[in-house]
């Protein structure tokens, strides 16, 4: 049934020249869904989109309504990163967040501490979770990082109410609308996808979200 749902929610997608060409979704097992629950806090979420890797994960549920919501959702997110202007920014900053965690911590940033230093070239490890890192590449690292994290936090409510829209207009049915989107998506869901589309291919990241 979800491989039906999945050929059926790509050429509605198609339709609306919104395609996902490198979105794909994954269906995570209900043992590995607890733990990550648990680790990431994220207890009532239903499935999580990572933009730089352009990947969804839709959490596992008895319930195959719930899965089939969680997956149109986050196959929705693929079509806002892949798309739009300001998708396409948030998915190249993610990106390249990522590439200099790998370059400069050899991984994710998680509970480490850093000494910065003009004297080291790139990085080096020298403790436990303490890295020495070169003064220059660390204020690259922090600014593209600001970036994201400023342009994720001012389009996020955008982000949401697109893929609550799309999944609406796909699944045919009401869709659950957080308190904090519910502006936002009420001013898309006036003007229509078929507008909103036409709205966010012209929006670039630095413009005010005016609709």
């Amino acid at each position: 049934m979800l491989e039906i749902s999945w050929s059926k929610a790509l050429e509605f997608l198609e339709h609306y020249e919104i395609p996902t060409n490198s979105t794909r979704i994954f269906l995570l097992p209900s043992f590995y869904v607890e733990t990550l629950k648990w680790k990431m806090k994220w207890k009532n979420l239903k499935g999580i989109f990572l933009p730089r890797f352009l990947r969804g994960y839709v959490f596992f549920s008895p319930d195959f309504s719930e899965i089939e919501e969680a997956y149109v959702h986050e196959l929705s997110h693929g079509s806002f990163f892949e798309n739009f202007p300001i998708g396409r920014e948030i998915q190249r900053l993610d990106r390249e967040v990522y590439e200099l965690e790998k370059e400069l911590f050899q991984g994710e940033v998680e509970n480490i501490f850093v000494k910065v230093s003009s004297d080291v070239k790139g990085s080096r490890k020298v403790g436990t979770n303490v890295y020495e890192v070169n003064k220059e590449e660390f204020e690259k690292y922090i600014a593209v990082s600001k970036k994201l994290d400023s342009l994720h936090k001012r389009f996020l409510p955008l982000i949401e109410s697109f893929a609550i829209l799309v999944s609406e207009e796909f699944l045919k049915r009401k869709m659950e609308v957080p308190l904090s989107y519910f502006p936002v998506y009420e001013m898309l869901r006036r003007k229509g996808l078929k507008e909103i589309i036409s709205y966010l291919y012209a929006l670039a990241p630095d413009e005010r979200i005016y609709i």
